[in-house]
């Protein structure tokens, strides 16, 4: 029942979880005024013929206490038109536009990144 109470919670914009004082430190540079954290994963081989789908997880921060977040999942391939830098910069380029709507229209400072993951084919 807790479980369930958590994902409704998240559903209607609440916070379960925070991060206190990371680096045992009384200043935390990632939640520090200006810092995106940016973390991504990534899903299949990207096939060219379009069988398999394969998509990177996005998540990144909007706020500076790194509780809110904007999440996507972007569909990537190893050629035409989606492939991983492109559909990177695509992620990259809508995570600061909703870093910007979150602060007052502020770019972040600072980029945090945490890739988990990756294709076992590279590009």
């Amino acid at each position: 029942m807790n479980g369930i109470l958590k994902q409704i919670n998240c559903k209607i914009g609440g916070v379960p979880y925070g991060i206190a004082n990371m680096w045992g430190r009384p200043e935390n540079p990632a939640q520090d005024a200006g810092t995106m954290v940016v973390g991504m994963a990534f899903f299949g081989k990207g096939d060219p013929g379009g069988k398999k789908d394969s998509y990177i997880a996005w998540q990144s921060t909007t706020d500076t206490k790194i509780l809110e977040y904007y999440t996507f999942p972007y569909k990537w391939s190893r050629g035409g038109e989606n492939t991983i830098p492109m559909v990177l910069r695509e992620a990259c380029t809508d995570a600061i536009a909703a870093y910007c709507r979150k602060n007052s229209d502020q770019k972040p400072r600072r980029v945090i990144v945490y890739r988990e993951g990756s294709p076992t084919t590279r590009t």
